[in-house]
This record gives C-alpha cells, structure tokens and sequence, in this order.
C-alpha cells in the first residue's frame, strides 16, 4: 500500500474518532513492526465520547432497520461504503481492512 494511502488512512481513525465521539481529545498510542511479514502498524484510539454502537444505532433507527449489538454495529462499520455521516459528503472506509 502506498504511503500517502497508509497516511491517508490513519487520518481519517482520528477523524472518524473526533467527529463522530463528538469529543474534543484522542488518547492514542502505537507501534510499527517492519520485520513482520508482512510489515503492520499496531494502533489503539481512544475517545471518550459517543459509542460506536449509540451512533450506528441512532443512525439504523433513523432509517427503519433494527438495533445492533456492540460487536455488531462495530462490523456494520467497517462494511466499505456504510456510514453514519449524512449530506453531500458522506464518509465510509474507501480502502479493504481486516480485523
């Protein structure tokens, strides 16, 4: 993956974690392995502000679908393309990820 995408990637973590914790501060910390094969970034982000579940399901309730678990919601979001962003410049992850 090319280094503007990986960049590109990370920020929007912290973006997602701003805008949709609703918070004003991020406690981060993580780690690089370049001699795993292959090479990862190891990342925790932390904001203590809204849930993912609370704003998945405030979204999925918004447009008729039923509630989520925790774990759920978290996989709804990682779906390319699903968002709880609304308006002219939606969000949603445009690259694959894994878990």
């Amino acid at each position: 993956m090319p280094k503007k995408k990986i960049n590109e990637s990370i920020f929007e973590l912290f973006e997602n974690a701003r805008t949709h914790g609703d918070c004003e501060k991020i406690h981060t910390c993580g780690q690089y392995f370049p001699r795993k094969n292959p090479p990862r970034i190891d990342m925790t982000i932390v904001d203590m502000g809204q849930a993912i579940k609370n704003n998945v399901n405030n979204y999925l309730q918004k447009i008729g679908k039923n509630e989520l678990s925790g774990s759920q919601a978290i996989e709804w979001a990682l779906v390319k393309g699903n968002t709880t962003k609304v308006g002219d410049n939606p969000g949603g992850l445009r690259i694959g990820c894994y878990i």
